[in-house]
């Protein structure tokens, strides 16, 4: 018997021995030779789900790091910038109804029911990465849109033609053998440019739900420069000038908070549909310049002053994603339709009485809408 025990003592002795000599000289492991195991990605038992973890996007060997570029095709529109009435009565002087009634009167210019909105193009990037503490994320994004919009009117006979951005006037009567202006055009340039940097903390609500709360800072630059253009003939009873333009500047720069919630609803194979919203409250500097070379009546106005605007986004799309590289990368493409909203963008003035030139307001007030389509390619790493 106590043979016996010492060969078990010493077979047990030698394996010992042989297993620690092969791991003091074995190759390391490699860190991607093997996924790790991801304990948020157990099936749990049937249940409620009333569980929450951080994001996993399957990557073998995350190095927490995204990047993404978007291309996007918006309708730019604002309020306000519509440029004369037309009226094919002609039983009224240029600027005014007089005692004949309003007939076939038209407005012409940028009405936001109007069909003849422009595409603009611009872009859009996007980078990233998560933080080791508790999987939270820092996110930067920059937004880039430039677009122009062009519209023109004409009246024929006797019509005559209502001009919004010009101080009012007599004009020569058509038996002076000039007519009042017969045509009218505007230009409408707007480059839109967004930073918006924010904390977020993207995590499992369910198996197949992520949210993703969030809140920083916005800043934003909203160039516009609009040019009107009427022909005809102006007077003011001792000049005539044959065709008149308003020129205008109306730019802003803002800086404020932003917050909002991203969401992903997991479809599987790799499709998700995603929904995001988010606002922002924006301390704003108004730079405003708008002059007139109308005969003896122009007017010059420059202004700059500071308000608080609010600022509101919602989008909504289908996306897909795939691993790649031994499962170390990520590629996914992205199409959403998107809608964003600025209140209070043009305080451009308008006047209405050529006897008092007080008698004018920041009747356009106008707010300036976003809609359309944005295009991502997206790399996780």
């Amino acid at each position: 018997m106590q043979v016996k025990w010492k060969m078990k003592h010493l077979l047990a002795s030698s394996v010992a021995a042989v297993l620690a000599v092969s791991n003091a000289y074995a190759i390391p492991r490699g860190p991607c030779d093997q996924p790790p195991v991801d304990v948020c990605c157990e099936d749990p038992k049937p249940g409620p789900f009333a569980f929450a973890y951080p994001k996993d996007v399957g990557l073998a060997c995350p190095r927490d790091f995204y990047f993404a570029a978007d291309f996007i095709a918006f309708q730019a529109k604002e309020d306000g910038l519509d440029f004369a009435i037309t009226n094919t009565s002609g039983a009224q002087d240029a600027n005014t109804i007089g005692t004949a009634a309003l007939t076939g009167g038209a407005v012409q210019g940028f009405s936001n029911d109007d069909d003849n909105w422009d595409w603009g193009f611009g872009a859009r990037v996007n980078i990233g990465f998560y933080l080791n503490h508790d999987a939270w994320n820092i996110d930067a994004e920059w937004t880039y849109l430039k677009t122009n919009q062009d519209e023109s009117a004409t009246v024929k006979g006797d019509g005559r033609m209502l001009p919004f951005w010009l101080a009012p006037e007599g004009f020569p009567a058509a038996a002076a053998g000039i007519l009042p202006e017969r045509e009218a055009s505007a230009r409408w340039k707007l480059t839109y440019n967004t930073l918006d940097i924010s904390l977020g903390k993207p995590h499992h609500i369910s198996r197949y739900v992520i949210f993703n709360p969030h809140f920083g800072v916005r800043a934003a630059w909203i160039d516009q420069d609009y040019l009107a253009r009427y022909g005809g003939s102006f007077t003011d009873g001792a000049t005539t000038q044959l065709g008149a333009e308003m020129n205008a500047k109306n730019d802003i720069w803002s800086v404020g908070l932003r917050a909002g919630l991203r969401s992903e609803w997991l479809l599987g194979s790799g499709f998700t549909i995603f929904g995001n919203v988010a606002g922002s409250i924006l301390f704003t500097k108004y730079d405003i310049d708008q002059s007139t070379s109308q005969a003896n009546n122009s007017y010059t106005i420059s202004y700059d002053y500071y308000s608080n605007i609010p600022n509101f986004e919602v989008l909504l799309g289908l996306g897909w994603n795939t691993l790649f590289n031994k499962d170390q990368n990520r590629v996914s493409l992205r199409l959403a339709y998107e809608f964003h909203q600025w209140w209070n963008i043009n305080q451009l003035r308008r006047f209405f009485d050529n006897q008092n030139w007080s008698a004018n307001d920041k009747v356009s007030r106008g707010d300036l809408t976003l809609n359309g389509l944005s295009f991502r390619v997206g790399f996780d790493f």
